[in-house]
């Protein structure tokens, strides 16, 4: 293993050449970038690409990300991006971003290597003097990925660097310790809106300043549906409980977030001792239910929105227009017929009996949206890339 001292914002010929020189041979290097440190192995030589996923203990179906340096080199590699793409890239590059963008040209990057048989293929320019003289002289694709081991964490010291890898490198740039820590902000341009897989160095708020008329949906884990109803302490409270018993028996409750809360703005209570009761019965706990009125949060956070009357729905839709597409009515959602009265009635004023009636109307609402539902969660686990709900 060879060490290298660089300025990073004065790349040296003799050192940009004797990297390329190695790079072509098959050598794996670490290099610093505007983020991390990165791994680097020419992409075109199937020795190094292995010899990298064996050093970073990294599995094959994981692709790693491609350094270039210009727009015209990703373009040559995977063809003409659209023009809007091609817009927006321009603005973002170079820089701390990973932008994944679809392989169209699949046939010819699996040539180079199986691990890059991939339908999309992320592509960063970092804004490093270094890098980029280092790609324009390879020219090339080079691999960037972070120089740690699969699954631990980032390095940003050459010292620790040299005790994690030793001899399975051959060469180490050192540019100085990295004060960065946080890698590249990665950005799926194959999603509609664009998906912001992981917000690194480019914050969110400074993404939205360089591309403000462009919409950008953060990547979620948990697919939140809140219950509502007038007071929140008896339909959409006994919902919650309901829908949450649901997805414990299908194995979801790892993967769906349940809430509810109210339209009128009232001082926190409990669950009606009715409705209370009536989940008892049926081997439910309501006991710690604490009311609360839905927010713009609560309406910008949750994926499905569920209301249990009609005055509910449509005072969100006055109040929250934009989430209009979101908010469904429990009685007529998925139902091809208008209902003359697609309400769950406010149990509250009546007698245990009616509560006992209201349960059994939420549990038939509940069986009958359950398939929809689950086709909305697929929907959400295709677009976040999570292996639930995919069969």
């Amino acid at each position: 293993m060879k060490l290298v001292k660089i300025d990073p914002d004065k790349p040296d010929d003799k050192v940009i050449e004797y990297t390329t020189r190695l790079l072509r041979k098959g050598g794996v290097i670490i290099y610093p970038t505007d983020t991390l440190y990165g791994l680097g192995v020419d992409v075109q030589n199937v020795r190094a690409m292995e010899r990298l996923y064996r050093i970073k203990n990294r599995n094959y179906s994981i692709p790693v990300s491609l350094m270039v340096s210009s727009l015209d080199h990703i373009e040559d590699l995977i063809g003409l991006l659209p023009i809007e793409q091609h817009s927006y890239l321009k603005r973002l590059f170079p820089g701390p971003v990973t932008i994944i963008l679809s392989n169209r040209r699949r046939g010819r990057l699996q040539i180079i290597h199986r691990a890059l048989d991939m339908d999309t293929i992320g592509f960063r320019i970092p804004d490093h003097p270094f890098c980029i003289r280092l790609a324009q002289k390879l020219d090339r694709p080079i691999t960037t990925t972070s120089a740690n081991k699969s699954g631990e964490d980032n390095i940003v010291d050459i010292k620790e660097l040299i005790n994690t890898f030793g001899s399975e490198i051959d060469l180490i740039l050192d540019g100085g310790p990295l004060k960065k820590a946080a890698g590249s902000t990665i950005i799926d341009f194959t999603k509609q809106p664009y998906l912001i897989r992981r917000e690194g160095e480019l914050k969110i708020k400074d993404l939205k300043r360089i591309l403000p008329k462009v919409k950008f949906e953060i990547r979620k884990t948990k697919f939140r549906v809140i219950f509502i109803c007038s007071g929140n302490i008896c339909r959409s409270a006994m919902a919650r409980v309901m829908m949450e018993h649901l997805m414990a028996k299908y194995g979801l409750s790892e993967f769906v977030e349940v809430d509810s809360a109210g339209t009128l703005h009232m001082p926190v209570q409990p669950a009606h001792i009715y409705a209370v009761q009536t989940l008892e019965k049926n081997g439910l706990d309501l006991h710690l239910h604490k009311s609360k009125s839905v927010s713009p949060k609560i309406m910008d956070e949750s994926e499905l929105i569920i209301c249990m009357a009609r005055n509910h729905f449509d005072d969100l839709n006055n109040h929250f227009p934009q989430y209009k597409d979101k908010i469904v009515l429990i009685k007529q959602w998925g139902r091809k017929e208008k209902l003359a009265n697609p309400s769950i009635a406010d149990p509250i004023g009546h007698e245990p009996e009616f509560f006992d009636s209201t349960f059994k109307e939420i549990q038939n609402e509940l069986k009958r949206i359950f398939p929809i539902f689950k086709e909305k969660l697929k929907e959400f686990a295709v677009y976040n890339d999570l292996d639930y709900c995919r069969s």
